[in-house]
């Protein structure tokens, strides 16, 4: 979650990870990370929600496996159109059909204009 301080209007957020850097060479973390089917980013005025896949929550958008896309350094996630909110949640689904469902990603930086 990430607090913005008061009620703003969110158009997006770019989030910088630590993918590329290498590691992604070494057998185990690439089986944690190829885990990770979808990010999916939400708006909200309340801190602190417990369930992200209720209908009544404001998604923004959300990034998936399809072409590497959630592989990058750098991941863009941007709103249909302006959503105004406090809280930035980004909510990670790992791959449906593989055997174990971990998967891990680590982000360095959000940053939510």
């Amino acid at each position: 979650m990430v607090d913005l301080g008061e009620r703003r209007h969110v158009q997006g957020i770019v989030i910088l990870t630590w993918q590329g850097k290498g590691q992604d060479n070494q057998t185990l973390y690439r089986d944690y990370v190829f885990g990770l089917d979808r990010l999916t980013v939400y708006v909200e005025s309340k801190a602190r929600i417990e369930d992200l896949s209720s209908a009544t929550h404001t998604k923004c958008g959300s990034i998936t496996r399809l072409n590497n896309a959630l592989f990058k350094e750098s991941v863009h996630v941007e709103c249909p159109q302006p959503i105004k909110g406090r809280y930035v949640y980004i909510k990670a689904n790992g791959v449906a059909n593989r055997w174990h469902r971990v998967f891990s990603l680590v982000l360095c930086e959000v940053m939510v204009y």
